[in-house]
């Protein structure tokens, strides 16, 4: 069977890719280290609060000098080097922190 891409109103194909391996997390006030699912080119990151995010290797630190990642969802490319993100909760926020693998 040849899988071929859809395509939009265009005729322009249109790349997707679907959820699995979640890894999901409460967020905290103290800095936590999450693994990525091994091989994970693509990642889905899902927050219900606002967070500091740190990308790294198992030894990363969020601190309130990362990256601000609002409520909401973003998907990041995974570089080779990057096994870990790391995540603190902004102020009072509360919530869960989401990873997905994207195939």
């Amino acid at each position: 069977m040849n899988e071929a891409l859809q395509r939009d109103h265009n005729g322009v194909a249109v790349q997707s890719l679907y959820p699995t391996e979640a890894v999901n997390v409460a967020m905290s006030a103290s800095s936590q280290a999450l693994t990525l699912p091994v091989s994970a080119k693509f990642i889905r990151v899902a927050c219900t609060g606002n967070v500091y995010i740190e990308f790294g290797t198992g030894s990363v630190v969020a601190t309130t000098s990362s990256v601000l990642f609002p409520a909401g969802v973003e998907m990041f490319s995974v570089p080779d080097a990057v096994t870990h993100v790391a995540v603190l909760q902004v102020g009072a926020s509360s919530g869960v922190f989401s990873i997905n693998r994207m195939k």
